[in-house]
C-alpha cells in the first residue's frame, strides 16, 4: 500500500498544481464549480482515454473499467471541487 499512498499525494499535488496554473481560464465564478469543472476536464482529457483503451483493448474487462472510470470521476471532481474551495480568492 505505500505505493498506493505515493502514487495518491503525486496525484494529488499535480492536481493542485494544474489548478493553479489553469484554473484562471475557467471564466467561473464559483469557487466550487470552478473546481468541479477543472477536475472533470481533466477526467475527460487524460484518464477516461487511459482506462478505456487499458481495459477495452489490454485487459478485456469492462466492469473493472467502468468501476475504474466511476472511481477516478468521482475522485477527480471531488479533489477540483476540495481545490476550488481552498484556493477562493
Amino acid at each position: 500500500m505505500p505505493g498506493l499512498l505515493i502514487t495518491s499525494l503525486l496525484w494529488g499535488v499535480l492536481l493542485a498544481f494544474g489548478y493553479r496554473v489553469f484554473g484562471d481560464v475557467l471564466k467561473i465564478n464559483n469557487p466550487a464549480y470552478k473546481g468541479i469543472t477543472y477536475g472533470a476536464c481533466v477526467f475527460l482529457f487524460f484518464f477516461m482515454i487511459h482506462e478505456f483503451f487499458h481495459y477495452q483493448f489490454i485487459e478485456f474487462d469492462t466492469i473493472i473499467m467502468i468501476g475504474g472510470e466511476i472511481h477516478y470521476f468521482l475522485s477527480l471532481v471531488i479533489g477540483g471541487m476540495i481545490i476550488g474551495l481552498l484556493n477562493n480568492k
